[in-house]
């Protein structure tokens, strides 16, 4: 008979319709959902989780009454399988360009970013207030024609998105999730109750159907932990914080078996910055806190704030030119395609105007040249084809040798790695015994002057600086910008500041 914990018993047995748990990192929150369905078999449970990984090991773990699946999931079989010949992973720039038959890349980037907006939104149709880098501010009467124009190029994209015969506007997995959830789809017909995981990240796109499946006479559980909002920028928002979950139970789990005192001590004082009153708990193995991991260990994980830092890093694992394997390997969460590994190595060879070495031929497709590229880069300061250029610059000639050793020392499984390597963003949900944070964490939450000009930063900032630092298990060495939090509070403490 499992052993629950004082916060964990009254989720399990809960019989109210609406409740909301806060979950600290580590807290075993994902356990509790499963005692919870357990504990509930005449249920049918649906649990949404936030990407395809959770919602496979969700089914793994869950008992028979629970269907696991992402928000994405649940539109593919009724909607998104029928778009399976134009589909991809995100509004190109290129396709809008074209469609719109422009080289006002800036335009084109307002109607990605419109589009975008709109997909994560509740709302049926596109207005102005999907113009982004208008909200919230007062425009002037030229920028309202141009919020008008976006809008209409807009709203010509989308419904060539949604024409399935048209193949020169693919439609990207948003598209097809808003276009099904339009459709007002009842799950109250299917399921009793509804897990909505990671709610702290979720848009309000997907807040407004779990709440419409609860006034259609669902129970609905939301779980997440504020503190790990990590996708703002991408227009998510913390559900938690929903006026219509006022009259929710609400409970907490703040007992971390993940980590020791160590960690959770490293974690109270970066919330405490936020002004976070609850502490977290370490129940778990004792957690040294360093500055450097140690030499000789067997396995060790090292977390960025960029892919460019992650990249630096891999470079580092290698062995000198001309000496022998020094037996490193290294395995990249996500998949060494999610670092674009190739692209960079496709965009060298386009800088050098040697296009039969592309791999990819939907670059040259659509850009005419790599100064084009540059430019759209400069124009629109897109942060992704900036940082390919950065690393271009960085690395030079030497780029498609390291690339290739770097593909040689890559390992598809974990457990036959001696590094792994992700971004803060990317770990996540993860853990590992031996932790070092990268130090291209650059943002000083100790700045007030930052926090006053954009204190929403600076709380995403210090999300981030959380996550990363309740990753470690035995070990966690920190870098320069979390002892320099570490150390203020200590000087707090003692009254020098």
């Amino acid at each position: 008979m499992r052993q629950w914990t004082e916060e964990q018993y009254p989720i399990i047995t809960t019989l109210a319709r609406l409740v909301k748990v806060n979950a600290f990192a580590g807290t075993g929150k994902t356990t509790t959902l499963v005692g919870y369905a357990e504990n509930h078999p005449e249920e049918k449970i649906l649990y949404i989780a936030y990407n395809t990984e959770v919602a496979a090991e969700a089914r793994r773990r869950f008992s028979r009454n629970v269907t696991a699946s992402t928000s994405h999931g649940l539109a593919y079989g009724p909607l998104g399988s029928k778009y399976n010949h134009k589909r991809c992973n995100n509004i190109r720039l290129t396709d809008v360009a074209k469609a719109m038959n422009t080289s006002d890349w800036s335009m084109a980037k307002d109607v990605v970013g419109m589009l975008n907006s709109f997909m994560s939104s509740p709302d049926t149709e596109i207005a102005q207030h999907h113009l982004v880098r208008f909200r919230g501010i007062s425009i002037n009467s030229r920028q309202i024609q141009h919020a008008q124009l976006v809008m209409r190029h807009a709203n010509v994209y989308w419904n060539r998105m949604c024409d399935l015969q048209d193949l020169e506007a693919p439609i990207p997995h948003d598209g097809y999730l808003k276009a099904w959830l339009l459709t007002n789809p009842d799950m109250s017909r299917r399921f009793q109750t509804i897990l909505l995981d990671e709610a702290q990240d979720t848009t309000k796109l997907l807040t407004q159907f779990v709440r419409q499946q609860y006034l259609n006479g669902c129970k609905v559980i939301f779980v997440g932990d504020r503190h790990q909002q990590l996708y703002r920028f991408r227009g998510a928002e913390n559900a938690l914080d929903e006026p219509w979950l006022k009259d929710a139970e609400v409970h907490t789990l703040s007992k971390s078996f993940r980590f020791g005192w160590g960690a959770s001590h490293v974690a109270n004082t970066i919330l405490a910055l936020k002004g976070e009153k609850t502490l977290l708990q370490g129940f778990g193995q004792q957690t040294q806190i360093k500055s450097k991991l140690p030499d000789g260990l067997e396995h060790r994980t090292y977390l960025y704030r960029t892919v460019a830092g992650v990249i630096d890093r891999a470079l580092m694992c290698l062995p000198a030119p001309q000496e022998p394997d020094n037996g490193e390997r290294v395995y990249w969460v996500g998949g060494i395609k999610k670092y674009q590994i190739q692209t960079i190595l496709d965009m060298y060879w386009f800088s050098l105007n040697q296009t039969s070495k592309i791999k990819n031929s939907q670059l040259t497709r659509d850009y005419k040249s790599f100064q084009e590229y540059a430019e759209i880069a400069d124009q629109t300061e897109d942060p992704e084809m900036v940082r390919i250029i950065k690393i271009l610059k960085n690395y030079g000639d030497s780029l498609p040798d390291l690339i290739k050793r770097l593909e040689q020392i890559t390992v598809e499984q974990e457990m036959a790695a001696t590094v792994t390597l992700s971004t803060g963003h990317g770990s996540k949900g993860l853990e590992w015994p031996y932790v070092q944070l990268g130090d291209d964490y650059t943002y000083d939450p100790l700045d007030e002057q930052a926090a006053k000009d954009d204190p929403d930063r600076r709380n995403d900032e210090l999300n981030l600086y959380y996550v990363v630092s309740t990753r470690g298990m035995k070990m966690l060495a920190l870098n320069t910008m979390v002892i320099s939090m570490m150390k203020h509070a200590k000087d707090r403490r003692a009254g020098l500041n």
